[in-house]
């Protein structure tokens, strides 16, 4: 079975070497290094501020630094590269 992924709405077609095609770009799904790790972060932290209001930031102020030396390396996280750019 192939590899189940997320891919935006104007995704139109995949192949099966990871290969997605946006109208008329190109994009790879290539797993996360650590260099990515900075972008990463920041988006985890603005997403759980969006959608966790209950949580407190003195949380998430403890949580971040746990997620960058535990949780990334702990399962393998993939990302859109369109243009030499994580999408």
């Amino acid at each position: 079975m192939g590899e189940i992924i997320c891919v935006p709405k104007q995704f139109t077609q995949a192949d099966t070497a990871g290969t997605l095609f946006f109208k008329e770009e190109v994009a790879e799904v290539k797993k996360i290094t650590k260099e990515h790790y900075k972008e990463l972060i920041e988006v985890w932290e603005s997403s759980v501020r969006a959608t966790h209001l209950l949580l407190p930031a003195e949380n998430i102020l403890e949580l971040k630094p746990l997620i960058l030396q535990h949780y990334f390396d702990a399962v393998e996280i993939r990302h859109i590269t369109k243009n030499n750019e994580i999408t």
